[in-house]
């Protein structure tokens, strides 16, 4: 990395955070938007269109004061995206909203989907609360809007979504996958065979 400043985005359950940092790690200046959670339909689930002006402009701006040369995004581990092929699809390249993964699932939801996910050393994480896991959280998109579900190219990571929609690239990274996403099968190394059909993992 080279001496121009990087764009840090940080995306928690609670505030967006994007920031000016030296290649040290100096936060110069930091802008924060609370992260929005919509009642729906068809769930509840994050306000993203916002998040999407607010990143967009927020790099415009912070690029007004800082020489920016890097960008670089994290998130927490909940957040599954499904997406289009087009990271401008409807300004964000969402096919579906995101889940919020501290709602309630639909009953029997949980029941359905407890036989595919295997057991902790297939799936590298225990079965957490409400709709924490990507692969759950893909089944009940699955389950609950099959049309739109099957429009969907790829589910991504926050972090591989945000490096998507900035250029148009789909990849995926073992750290998001491994940590509690149900579909990184941690004893083989490979994908777990009980993935949801559909939308590919980048």
């Amino acid at each position: 990395m080279g001496d121009g400043t990087v764009a840090v985005l940080d995306v928690g359950k609670s505030n967006v955070k994007l920031s000016a940092c030296t290649p040290e790690g100096h936060v110069m200046e930091t802008l924060t938007l609370p992260n929005a959670v919509l009642a729906g339909p068809p769930w509840r689930h994050h306000d993203l269109a916002t998040q999407n002006a607010f990143v967009l402009d927020g790099l415009a701006s912070l690029s007004r004061r800082h020489l920016l040369e890097h960008f670089v995004a994290s998130g927490h581990g909940s957040g599954g995206m499904l997406v289009t092929e087009d990271p401008d699809a409807g300004g964000t390249g969402f096919a579906l909203p995101m889940i919020d993964y501290e709602q309630p699932l639909p009953p029997g939801l949980a029941e359905a989907y407890a036989p595919q996910s295997g057991g902790f050393f297939d799936r590298g994480s225990a079965v957490m609360m409400a709709a924490t896991h990507t692969a759950r959280q893909m089944f009940w998109a699955e389950v609950a809007e099959p049309q739109a579900f099957a429009k969907a190219r790829w589910c991504l990571g926050i972090p591989q979504y945000w490096a998507w929609r900035l250029s148009g690239v789909a990849v995926s990274e073992a750290s998001i996958l491994g940590a509690q996403s149900h579909l990184w099968n941690v004893k083989d190394r490979s994908w777990a065979p009980s993935s949801p059909p559909g939308a590919g993992v980048a």
